[in-house]
């Protein structure tokens, strides 16, 4: 007579959809929506203040065919500011109503604050843009994340405890 096979260890169910925290996961993608305001916000004044450079960089420096090259980079810069502080303003708008996709609206804010972090550098946007893109990046990181069950048995995630050998 052959014995049943031994079924392999169970080390408990995984939390069901209700037993995660509502309240924690609406306080999550608040407090990101509230931190793509403040990137919009950054991003607009580092556009302005870029913008408001341009004319004492040209009389600085006199040199022919200066002013027309600074002037097209400068409009480039504040262009894509905008276009930053649009995106983070709907972002903001986005979360703040609710999604029923917040991790898809999580990823387009990592990237593009990534983009926005690296092309604040690059062109025009200087330090606040890349705080902007910085918390844009962060943003979008926090509600991509999955929420966390409000409580977890800890014997649930964990295998059972082997006994010592004797």
């Amino acid at each position: 007579m052959t014995t049943p096979p031994i079924p392999p260890p169970t080390w408990g169910a995984r939390p069901s959809r209700s037993d995660i925290d509502d309240a924690a996961q609406r306080g999550r993608v608040r407090s990101s929506a509230t931190r793509l305001l403040v990137a919009a916000v950054l991003h607009g004044i580092a556009g302005g203040a870029s913008w408001l450079l341009v004319p004492v960089v040209i009389k600085a420096n006199p040199v022919p065919g200066f002013a027309e090259a600074y002037t097209a980079i400068a409009t480039v810069g504040l262009i894509l500011q905008i276009g930053f502080a649009a995106s983070a303003g709907a972002g903001f708008v986005i979360l703040w109503r609710g999604s029923p996709n917040i991790a898809a609206v999580g990823t387009t804010l990592l990237v593009l604050g990534i983009l926005a972090a690296v092309v604040s550098l690059l062109v025009f946007g200087g330090l606040l843009g890349l705080i902007a893109g910085i918390l844009t990046t962060y943003a979008g990181n926090k509600v991509r994340r999955p929420p966390l069950p409000a409580w977890i048995p800890p014997t649930s995630w964990m295998p059972p405890p082997s006994t010592p050998p004797p």
